[in-house]
Formats: structure tokens, C-alpha cells, sequence
């Protein structure tokens, strides 16, 4: 889908511009309380999304989600052309706080999928962490 790689460039853009401006004026010196959710997406009828992140070596990503209804959920990179899991595929409707660690440099996604067809309210948190 040609809409979705602009997305994920501006998606991208806006959190290196953000981190910048944080790790600049010291913001990222104390932890900042959140909700338990930061993202709402709503996927319906056989619809995926997915979030991608970067991650060094050794670097991890925390998430959790809650969805209305079931959802084929993984967490995967591609080292090669297919794809690697390091969770799932799983069909669930939540999933409490989870940690990944990259075992090598890449992009690395959190992906959902609808496999029903009726909408799906999805509501995610994610963060990265350095050790």
C-alpha cells in the first residue's frame, strides 16, 4: 500500500524531531508517567497494522494492547527476506505488559491483524529501552 510507507516516514520523522527536542532540553532525565494506553487504532475487516521500530543490538521494546475483539497479534523483524517471530502469531484480545530484545541491529514490528470481519477497536502502548 503506497499511503502506508509515507506514513510510516512521517510516523518516523516525528519521533526522531521529538527525540531530539527531549534528549536537548533534558527531558528524557526523569521518567514521565503515562496512560495505559497510548495509541488507538480501529482495524476493521480483515485490515492489519503494524508498528515498526528501529532497535539496536541488545535494545528492547516494551508493549501491551487491548482489543475489542479477537486479533492475530506477533512481533517480528526481517532479517532475511522472511519474516523472523520473536512473538507469536497469536489470536488474543489482550496482552499485558511484554518485553522484546533485539538480538541484532534492524527494524523490528509489532503487528495486528483482524482475522474477523467486523471492526476491531485496538488500544497499544509501546516503548524502547536501552540497557
Amino acid at each position: 500500500m503506497p499511503g502506508r510507507s509515507r506514513v510510516r516516514a512521517q510516523r518516523q520523522f516525528r519521533l526522531t524531531a521529538y527525540v531530539c527536542w527531549a534528549l536537548a532540553v533534558g527531558a528524557c532525565d526523569e521518567p514521565v508517567a503515562a496512560s495505559a494506553y497510548d495509541f488507538e487504532h480501529v482495524l476493521y475487516g480483515a485490515d492489519e497494522h503494524e508498528e515498526c521500530v528501529f532497535l539496536w543490538d541488545a535494545e528492547t521494546v516494551r508493549y501491551a494492547f487491548v482489543s475489542d475483539a479477537l486479533v492475530r497479534f506477533d512481533v517480528h523483524y526481517h532479517p532475511q527476506v522472511e519474516p523472523t517471530y520473536l512473538f507469536g502469531p497469536e489470536d488474543l484480545t489482550s496482552l499485558g505488559e511484554q518485553s522484546v530484545t533485539a538480538p541484532e541491529v534492524g527494524e523490528f514490528c509489532l503487528n495486528w491483524v483482524n482475522p474477523g470481519q467486523t471492526r476491531v477497536r485496538l488500544q497499544y502502548s509501546f516503548v524502547t529501552e536501552r540497557e
